[in-house]
C-alpha cells in the first residue's frame, strides 16, 4: 500500500511539471510591467535611515529585477541598495529606483530632530566675522548664548546690508534662506551654494572677484552690481532681473534666460553688443532703458568701459525726509564706473555711502553735508551738498501754579517733563536747571500766558 501511496505522489508531481512547462521544454516569460515602491514620500531626521522596497508588477517577472539606486542631493540623502540615509542638513532630495527602463521615485524631506544626528549643532564658531555674528544675534534673540542651527534654519530672508561684513561665513546653515541682502559690505567671496531655495540675491557693492550660483536654481532676481567681477555664469537661473553694472565683464551669456525682463550691464569691460549672447539682433543698443517690443528685456549697456574717461561723474541726491532721523537716498554716481569712486563727506553718516546699493544714509546729526566724489582712474571730481533740518521734538507734563498776586511776574514751575518725537533710541531730555517761567503781567487770575525760558535738552 506504502509503494503505490508512493508511485501516485510522483506521478502528481510529474503532471504538475507538465502544466508549468510548455511544449518547447522553456518557461514562459513574464514582462515587468512596472515597479513602485514602499514609500513615495518620506521625512527623515538628520542622520536617520530607512529602507525603501521594490514592488514589482507582476510579482511573478522573469525579467532582471537589479535596481539601480540614485539621490538628486547626496548632501541631503544618500542611498545604498535601497537605505537611504539622511545627511546632516536639512533639505529635499528625490530616491529614484530604476529597474531596466522603468523608474519610481520617493521624495525625502530631511529635518532637524533631536534625536537623529544627536540633536542641534551649535555653530557659533562657524560665524567668524564678528559684523555678521552680531547681525545674526540680533535677528534671532541670542545675545550672548550659543547659536545652534535649528535656531537660524527656518529663516526665510536675511538683511545684512551695509554691516561692514568681510566674510558670510555660516550662511550654508540658512537652509530655508529665499531672499537675502547682503550689499554695500567688504565681501570677498560669497558661497550660497548650500542656499538653494534662493530666489532673490543682492550682493552688489562688495569686493567680489567671482560669483557661483549655479547650485541656485530658483534664482530669479540678481544684483551684483559694482564689484569686480571677471566672469559670470547664469545659465541655470531662470532671472528676470539681472543688474551686473560696474564689473569687468568681457562677455555675458543670457541665452538660457527667456524669461529676464530687464538686463543692466553698463559700465562693464565689452568690446561691442555682440560680446553679449542670447538677446536678439534686433536688441535695442542703447544707454537707456527701453524695451524694443520684440521680447527683449528692458536693457542698459555702454561700450567698453574706459575707466570714465571723457564722462565725468556726477551725483544726484532724493531728500526725502531730509530731516534728522528721516531716510536719505543714497548719493548715486552717474556717467563713470562707480567702483573706481573714492568717496568722502563732511559730518558722520551712520551707514556709510553706498553707490548704486539700496542702503540709506542717515546723518547722525542735524547740520550742513558735503559728499564728494573722486574717480581715481581719470581725477573726475564732483560734489553734492545738502542740509539735514533739527528734528521737532514735543514737550508735555509741565504746568504753573496758579497765580496770586504778589506784585511779581514770576511762576512757579511744576510736573514732569516728557518728550515725545524723538529717533530711535536715541537718549534726550530736559534740564531744567536753568528754566525759568514768568506771566506776562503781574494780575492775579488763572488760564494766564506764562513764557519759559532756559530749557536745554541733554543726551
Amino acid at each position: 500500500m506504502k509503494q503505490t501511496q508512493g508511485l501516485l505522489i510522483i506521478l502528481v508531481a510529474l503532471v504538475l511539471l507538465l502544466t508549468l512547462v510548455p511544449a518547447g521544454g522553456a518557461l514562459a516569460a513574464v514582462p515587468l510591467q512596472s515597479i513602485s515602491l514602499n514609500q513615495t514620500s518620506l521625512n527623515l531626521g538628520t542622520g536617520r535611515t530607512f529602507a525603501l522596497n521594490v514592488i514589482y508588477d507582476p510579482d511573478n517577472t522573469t525579467d532582471d529585477i537589479t535596481a539601480i539606486w540614485t539621490s538628486s542631493d547626496s548632501n541631503v540623502a544618500t542611498v545604498t541598495d535601497g537605505e537611504v540615509r539622511a545627511g546632516h542638513i536639512t533639505g529635499v532630495a528625490t530616491i529614484t529606483a530604476a529597474v531596466g527602463d522603468k523608474t519610481a521615485d520617493c521624495l525625502v524631506t530631511v529635518i532637524r530632530s533631536a534625536s537623529g544626528g544627536g540633536g542641534p549643532n551649535d555653530i557659533t564658531d562657524d560665524f567668524i566675522d564678528a559684523n555678521f555674528l552680531a547681525a545674526v544675534r540680533e535677528m534671532t534673540g541670542i545675545p550672548s548664548d550659543p547659536i545652534y542651527d535649528s535656531d537660524v534654519m527656518d529663516i526665510t530672508s536675511l538683511d545684512v546690508s551695509g554691516r561692514n561684513i568681510a566674510s558670510l561665513a555660516g550662511i550654508e546653515h540658512f537652509f530655508m534662506l529665499e531672499t537675502l541682502w547682503c550689499d554695500g559690505n567688504q565681501l570677498t567671496d560669497l558661497d550660497v551654494s548650500n542656499n538653494m531655495g534662493l530666489y532673490y540675491l543682492n550682493c552688489g557693492d562688495n569686493q567680489l572677484s567671482t560669483l557661483d550660483v549655479g547650485n541656485n536654481s530658483g534664482l530669479r532676481m540678481l544684483y551684483c552690481a559694482n564689484n569686480q567681477l571677471t566672469a559670470l555664469d547664469v545659465s541655470n537661473n531662470p532671472l528676470e532681473h539681472l543688474f551686473c553694472s560696474g564689473n569687468k565683464l568681457t562677455e555675458l551669456d543670457v541665452s538660457n534666460n527667456p524669461a529676464l525682463e530687464y538686463l543692466y550691464i553698463d559700465y562693464n569691460y565689452l568690446p561691442s553688443r555682440s560680446a553679449i549672447t542670447g538677446l536678439s539682433d534686433t536688441a535695442v543698443n542703447t544707454d537707456e532703458s527701453v524695451t524694443d517690443g520684440n521680447g527683449d528685456p528692458y536693457f542698459l549697456y555702454t561700450p567698453q568701459n574706459t575707466g570714465g574717461s571723457g564722462s565725468p561723474i556726477s551725483f544726484t541726491l532724493t531728500q526725502a525726509g531730509a530731516v534728522y532721523g528721516g531716510q536719505l537716498a543714497n548719493p548715486q554716481v552717474r556717467g563713470a564706473n562707480s567702483a573706481n569712486i573714492d568717496y568722502s563727506y563732511s559730518g558722520t553718516l551712520r551707514d556709510g555711502v553706498v553707490a548704486y546699493g539700496p542702503t540709506a544714509v542717515k546723518p547722525s546729526e542735524a547740520g550742513d553735508y558735503t559728499v564728494a566724489g573722486v574717480d581715481r582712474t581719470t581725477g573726475a571730481a564732483a560734489s553734492v551738498s545738502f542740509t539735514i533740518a533739527p528734528k521737532a521734538l514735543t514737550l508735555t507734563g509741565l504746568s504753573v501754579e496758579t497765580k496770586t498776586y504778589n506784585g511779581t511776574t514770576a511762576a512757579k514751575l511744576a510736573g514732569t517733563p516728557v518728550l515725545t518725537g524723538k529717533v530711535g533710541a536715541d537718549d534726550v531730555s530736559v534740564d531744567l536747571s536753568g528754566a525759568a517761567a514768568v506771566f506776562d503781567n503781574a494780575a492775579a487770575g488763572a488760564n494766564k500766558n506764562v513764557n519759559v525760558t532756559g530749557l536745554t535738552l541733554t543726551g
